[in-house]
């Protein structure tokens, strides 16, 4: 006997959790739905909370056209049928399964997802051909979540088996077709059951079994004691009380804010009515926030918590002085049209979550961070070699990253408060940090995120994701789209590979992802985007940056977009209007380092490795740091070139264990400036460097590296009499003359020059060149060889 075909298990490939079944090994689904029963209520449609992406710009065409009147019908039920087709012993067999959805009931969803159905409805809206859309009929779904969903920065809290907790107001829009079975929440896990969801795989009648105790706030990762079966009660008769309380914000709950201490007189004359008792907080836990009784009375008579309140920042001894004991309040009459349950009290919290529950409102107050470590001994000394020059050419290597970046403190606060303010209010925005190679621009942002991280980490701020993109490492500008999905979904590059989609794929996951939360599920968080060498991601139609810079503007994208270029002015000169408009005015500049900076900058480094230089060492003298300093900030202010000198000098007397100085520092400048490529540009005519020093300056003014002939002419032609030395031809050149200096760099591949069939269709000042060579040692060898005038900026 032929034994039966395995299921066919898939992972889920945009949360983390175990596998869900989907269909039998050779089996064909089709699923549709149907209503049950006439619609119970019918209201204006909302295109905002009832279409998906796709049929809002169609209802948005047909608003423009003047048309409108459509409606919404409300629906408490539908039947959703199954029908599957597999061929046994040659034979096609088709199976029927219609199951009755209602609303109340808790379904396992596609991605391995745990909601309940909140609402379900359907609109009358048509296209220009009287056809249905393709959201005929949909469901809201108010999430649980599992813990391995929530931030993987914060701190777990332990939990048993199947364990989930019910989201405060995280719910979303899904297909019929989605919605994989039933079910079942528990309050709590009975004695000796030792059930696994895994293990209902192998069968497909059971119904999985989960508990739910907590309620959390995915967003700040704070747990309340939560009464799943009294919650569900409650909605659901609040639902056939009220039929037209259809939206999915019913199932969500209010959690307890205290409010803000008053101060100044008010505190004054308050504090004359309160009590004090040091006993007041004894046989409570540090870690637990409970209301008094009469809050809780006024919670349920419909006042929100903490409004009438002291604060409770003194009543949990959060300030480190003696428990006090609030004043009593009075109770107030009235009631609350809030649908919204109020929770009475927080759970045993994770380390840190009551010091961020008891702290006031982001809106209310100014986003700060812990203050910077100090330039001590630093803490990997440990694992450093013990040989004082190993260590020396550790700390100065450009790839090591240390905590803080002197010189660069405006900057990191900055960034900071600007990045730290909108992933701390939960929105999207755009920051552009601008300035020369070098400069420390991308170093310092990877700072703040590690701050960031590490606040994350102790519930300080909210949690989020950090993708970075470089330009420079991408094979296109579309690629982009990829490496963002990619890590969206929760692709395990390291277990499963890279990603094998396309661009155009992933801008289509990416639109629905952040335009309508598709694929955000129940624990969403903020995600930060670095796009480091912004300059090589500026396309044509500027569609990629135009989409990076757009997704923050939309409604709870929570995407926070950093953009590193090398041009100040880029978004003037390239970036059309609409791109320009939506990078928003949080600029951020970075000018070249000076000698003193630079000298700074090394110090720094090496006293993370115990070594303070002076006149006579150790390992490297103080002179030549300064005279290192000296000819890097006059040439370019290369914080990057500085720190590879300084290691190659220490390297090169590391063998005789002498001290490196000013001798050892001349040499590593004369070897790296005696490169194949300075040997040519030394040897090259006077209008030859002239042509590479205008493509130079092209390039940071425009911030593309391919560059019109007409416009590199003109460029050319007003750099000579600037150039131009005592020795040098004061004659500017003909067109014709340019011309074969530009033949002759392009033979030494020094530049390219566009070539091919739709090149000699364009007039000849449109066709595009490109120097092919290294920008910064161009830059170099261009100022050795005719000094200070030569610097391009």
């Amino acid at each position: 006997m032929v034994p039966p075909a395995p299921q066919t298990p898939r992972r889920s490939g945009r949360l983390r959790g175990e596998l869900v079944p989907t269909k039998k090994f050779g089996e064909k689904l089709e699923i549709s739905a149907a209503w049950t029963a006439e619609p119970v209520h019918a209201r204006p449609l909302d295109a905002d909370k009832d279409l998906s992406a796709g049929d809002k710009e169609i209802y948005d065409d047909l608003t423009e056209q003047g048309e409108s009147g459509w409606l919404t019908s409300i629906h408490n039920s539908f039947d959703r049928s199954r029908k599957s087709h597999t061929i046994q012993r040659n034979r096609k067999v088709v199976e029927t399964e219609t199951e009755t959805f209602r609303v109340g009931d808790t379904v396992l969803v596609a991605g391995n997802n745990i909601g309940i159905i909140a609402a379900a409805w359907e609109t009358n809206l048509r296209d220009n051909d009287a056809r249905r859309l393709d959201q005929k009929m949909s469901v809201g779904i108010h999430w649980f979540v599992k813990p391995n969903q929530l931030a993987a920065v914060r701190k777990q809290r332990e939990h048993v088996k199947n364990e989930i907790y019910f989201t405060i107001d995280s719910s979303t829009k899904v297909e019929v077709g989605t919605i994989v079975k039933r079910c079942a929440i528990l309050p709590v896990p009975d004695a000796g059951d030792d059930s696994d969801s895994e293990s209902d795989d192998e069968d497909e009648s059971a119904i999985p079994k989960f508990y739910c105790r907590y309620a959390v706030d995915a967003r700040t990762g704070l747990f309340f004691d939560f009464s799943w079966v009294e919650h569900k009660a409650s909605v659901l008769q609040q639902l056939k009380a009220d039929p037209t309380a259809t939206s999915t914000s019913v199932w969500a709950i209010d959690i307890p804010k205290p409010k803000k201490r008053p101060t100044g007189a008010v505190a004054t004359k308050k504090a004359r009515f309160e009590t004090h008792d040091d006993d007041s907080d004894d046989g409570k836990s540090d870690g637990e926030y409970t209301h008094s009784g009469d809050e809780e009375e006024e919670s349920d008579g419909g006042e929100d918590l903490g409004e009438d309140e002291d604060t409770d920042d003194d009543a949990a001894g959060s300030d480190g002085g003696p428990p006090r004991t609030p004043s009593r309040k009075r109770k107030r009459g009235g009631t609350s049209n809030s649908p919204r349950k109020r929770l009475k009290g927080m759970a045993h919290p994770t380390p840190h979550s009551k010091r961020r529950l008891l702290s006031s409102p982001s809106k209310h107050r100014k986003f700060t961070r812990i203050a910077q470590p100090t330039y001590a001994v630093d803490d990997t000394q440990d694992s450093m070699p013990e040989d004082p020059y190993l260590r020396a050419m550790h700390v100065l290597h450009v790839g090591s990253r240390p905590e803080v970046l002197p010189c660069r403190e405006g900057q990191f606060d900055q960034i900071f408060q600007g990045v730290g303010a909108l992933l701390e209010e939960g929105s999207g925005g755009c920051v552009y940090v601008s300035g020369l190679p070098g400069t420390g621009k991308t170093a310092t942002v990877h700072a703040v995120i590690r701050q960031l991280k590490r606040m994350a980490e102790e519930n300080e701020t909210n949690p989020f994701t950090f993708v970075e993109i470089n330009g420079l490492r991408v094979p296109e500008p579309q690629a982009a789209y990829t490496e963002l999905w990619q890590t969206l979904s929760n692709h395990d590059v390291k277990k499963e590979g890279r990603m094998t989609i396309s661009a155009k794929e992933s801008l289509k996951h990416l639109t629905g992802y952040f335009h309508k939360g598709e694929g955000r599920g129940p624990a969403g968080h903020a995600c930060i985007v670095l796009m480091d060498e912004l300059d090589q991601l500026v396309t044509a139609k500027q569609d990629v940056i135009y989409n990076f810079f757009n997704w923050p503007t939309l409604s709870n994208s929570q995407l926070i977009v950093i953009a590193v270029a090398n041009t100040h002015d880029l978004p003037e000169r390239v970036m059309t209007g609409r791109v320009r408009s939506r990078l928003g005015m949080t600029r951020i500049s970075y000018n070249p380092y000076q000698k003193e900076e630079l000298i700074k900058i090394v110090l720094a480094r090496l006293k993370t490795a115990s070594i303070e230089p002076n006149d006579n060492g150790p390992v490297i003298a103080l002179p030549a740091i300064v005279l290192t300093s000296a000819k890097v900030s006059n040439l370019s202010g290369d914080a990057r070139r500085m720190l590879d000198v300084c290691r190659r000098a220490v390297e090169m007397v590391r063998g005789t264990k002498s001290v490196a100085g000013t001798k050892q520092v001349l040499a590593v400048m004369r070897d790296m400036q005696s490169t194949p490529t300075a040997a040519y540009l030394r040897e090259l005519s006077f209008h030859e460097r002239v042509m590479l020093a205008a493509m130079i300056k092209c390039v940071r003014r425009e911030g593309v590296e391919e560059i019109n002939w007409g416009e590199l002419q003109y460029q050319h032609m007003n750099l000579v009499p600037v150039l131009a030395g005592m020795n040098d031809p004061q004659r500017r050149p003909s067109r014709h003359e340019l011309g074969r200096i530009l033949e002759s760099l392009a033979c030494s591949r020094a530049m390219v020059v566009e070539e091919g069939a739709a090149a000699m269709k364009k007039a000849e000042d449109e066709r595009k060149v490109v120097l092919n060579l290294e920008q910064g040692e161009v830059e170099r060898a261009l100022v050795d060889a005719g000094g200070d005038v030569w610097k391009i900026w």
